[in-house]
């Protein structure tokens, strides 16, 4: 897990990193331009798995091969289809010029499907060191080539090229460590393979498309209302947040769904136990970085993009408290898929789009700044909905359990909604101390025995 970890976090450090000297050689302008293609390139790329990855992990019987081959033809669909929408989309913005960025945006999807069988047979052998290799390798090489671009005036292009490269290296990578045959399926294998996967393709699929709607209406309106001078701003606030959630959730996530399926199969009592301890250490480790961006985001947006991105500042102390929320409840999905549950997995997720795209409805036409507002509002009545349909109802977490464990987190993020929008910093510090203050109190008294060998190894003397 450390191993793993390690490897995550120094990608997602490469790109933080990367992040900052691009923001210094671009403009928000340019980086609106990528996230404008990124909103309808991103919803797209919900299809590049569409749970074909968690059906090779999570069934014996369908080959990878096979697999393989349904992976690559989703692919070839899906550049058809941004190739083809490349100019609605530039004549819905009014801009032209995003014809041909969206076009090669579309080769994306080619190069990303050839990883996507291999990706998930590392995973099922679990090993997370090699992917985790495979993708630091990845990151650093597309970030050196793009700071080249950028510095040499190549714009957005290089931001684009970025994505390409990475994908490549990945499938590059994976596909040496994880060789998989490129067989051609006939109609009727293909049929059959497809009506193999079909529920758990359906399910997944379905709830990724009206969760990505709900992850995205903003920077669709955002984009088509204020420009993308503005979306460029709201972005980076979005961005960075999500990377983060990324960085911490992507390990759980990648480590802890076979880890957990296996447990399932040996011991199935201590699953729920397992869940809850996997959230309360999301909790303690996104912490810090809510802290940041709600006591000091001036000093952040100065540090990590420069004054030329300064109303980023006004915005991230929203997504912050919006972090410690969604990291903790970000590897859901996976769990209903590990207790075979995906039609609810879906049935949930339509409910909770349709909250959060009203939220973002509502802001975006009441003002700029009410946008990260609202989604901050919303964000915490679909948290409370997860929290009663996901862990309460579906994995049967006791209610005594789901209130010990996440009411500080309710009454925490519904206090730094209030301080947060009436601008009251002492309230938002006072808060967020409180906060930690029980968290870890919290956490030691559940796992104190734990906890002292583990400081016993570590200090054999003591």
């Amino acid at each position: 897990m450390v191993k793993v970890g390690g490897y995550r976090y120094s990608s997602q450090l490469a790109r933080m990193i990367g992040n900052i000297i691009l923001a210094r050689l671009l403009t928000p302008e340019e980086f609106g331009i990528v996230a404008i293609i990124t909103v309808f390139s991103g919803f797209i790329m919900i299809f590049r798995y569409s749970g074909i990855n968690y059906a090779v992990i999570k069934d014996d019987t369908i080959l990878p091969e096979n697999a393989h081959f349904i992976a690559i033809l989703f692919g070839l669909i899906q550049f058809s289809i941004l190739a083809l929408i490349s100019y609605p989309v530039a004549w819905f913005y009014k801009d032209m010029a995003l014809v041909m960025p969206t076009i090669i945006t579309a080769f994306v999807f080619i190069v990303s499907s050839f990883s996507v069988v291999p990706m998930a047979v590392l995973m099922k052998e679990m090993e997370f060191a090699s992917l985790g290799r495979i993708n630091l390798f990845s990151t650093v090489f597309a970030l050196l080539v793009s700071f080249v671009l950028a510095y040499v005036g190549f714009s957005y292009w290089s931001l684009i090229i970025q994505e390409i490269l990475f994908y490549a290296g990945v499938a590059i990578g994976t596909m040496r460590k994880a060789p998989v045959k490129f067989i051609i399926s006939s109609l009727a294998e293909l049929k059959e393979n497809l009506k193999r996967l079909k529920s758990l393709l359906r399910n997944i699929t379905g709830f990724n498309i009206v969760n990505y709607f709900s992850r995205n209406t903003d920077n669709f309106l955002v984009g088509k209302i204020y420009g993308a001078g503005s979306l460029g701003i709201y972005n980076r606030a979005y961005s960075f947040i999500y990377l983060t959630i990324g960085l911490i959730s992507g390990v759980t996530r990648q480590v802890a769904y076979p880890s957990l399926e296996a447990l399932k199969k040996t011991d199935p009592r201590k699953v729920n136990n397992e869940i809850i301890f996997i959230m309360q250490v999301v909790g303690i480790l996104v912490f810090p970085i809510s802290f940041i961006c709600i006591v000091f985001s001036k000093e952040l947006v100065l540090i990590m993009w420069g004054k030329n991105w300064l109303e980023v500042a006004d915005i991230i102390p929203y997504f912050g408290l919006v972090l410690l929320t969604q990291a903790q409840t970000n590897l859901v999905g996976e769990l209903f898929i590990l207790k075979n549950m995906e039609a609810r997995y879906f049935n949930m997720g339509l409910l909770n789009s349709f909250l959060m795209v009203s939220g973002i409805v509502i802001g975006v036409f009441i003002s700029f700044m009410a946008v990260p507002l609202f989604y901050s509002i919303f964000n915490l009545l679909v948290f409370l909905i997860i929290l009663y349909w996901a862990f309460y109802k579906s994995f049967r977490i006791s209610l005594k359990q789901v209130l010990a464990n996440w009411l500080n987190v309710t009454i925490a993020s519904t206090l730094l909604i209030y301080a947060i929008s009436q601008n009251k910093p002492l309230l938002s510090l006072t808060v967020l101390v409180l906060y930690l203050l029980i968290l870890l109190s919290q956490f030691i008294k559940e796992h104190k025995s734990a906890i002292s060998q583990l400081i016993k190894k570590l200090l054999p003397n003591t």
